[in-house]
């Protein structure tokens, strides 16, 4: 019988990866420890020990800036309370609120759950049907925002 052997080409080389601007990244982290990371490194060094080896490599941050976004109006004292809420939510005003005065609540996708005018220094929306849940509450004078809440429903 008669084998026939197939030639085998043995490749011997490195890979690397990329070595430009870093093209993704985020936190790992587990009971054990925590570790950020960047795929796509400019620079690195390369740190190896008896239990193994690391590439360690530098993460540039970056800040986000908003242009041309009028700011909230300061000199108007608003408090919504309580937050953790259970029942009822309290808008207080630290003066008579002005005319068009309104508050919006929405869930966390964005949909309108309530809504009614602020027509004095207290507002008392009732919480009691709405899901355990987190919501935004929009403090508006017509069509403008003044103040914008994260707002926890609880038990």
């Amino acid at each position: 019988m008669k084998m026939k052997l197939l030639p085998v080409v043995l490749i011997s080389g490195s890979l690397f990866a990329q070595e430009r601007t870093t093209a993704s990244g985020g936190d790992a982290s587990s009971g054990s420890g925590s570790v950020s990371y960047s795929v796509g490194l400019i620079d690195f060094i390369t740190a190896s020990g008896t239990d193994g080896t690391i590439n360690q490599g530098v993460q540039q941050p970056f800040e986000l800036f908003s242009v041309g976004v009028e700011e909230w109006d300061q000199s108007i004292a608003i408090n919504a309370f309580p937050n953790p809420a259970t029942t009822n939510l309290t808008i207080a005003f630290g003066s008579v609120p002005g005319e068009n005065m309104m508050y919006e609540l929405t869930d966390e996708a964005g949909r309108l759950v309530r809504q009614g005018g602020i027509v004095s220094q207290e507002t008392i929306i009732d919480l009691q049907s709405l899901a355990v849940a987190g919501y935004f509450l929009n403090i508006k004078e017509a069509d403008r925002l003044i103040r914008s809440y994260k707002i926890i429903k609880n038990h």
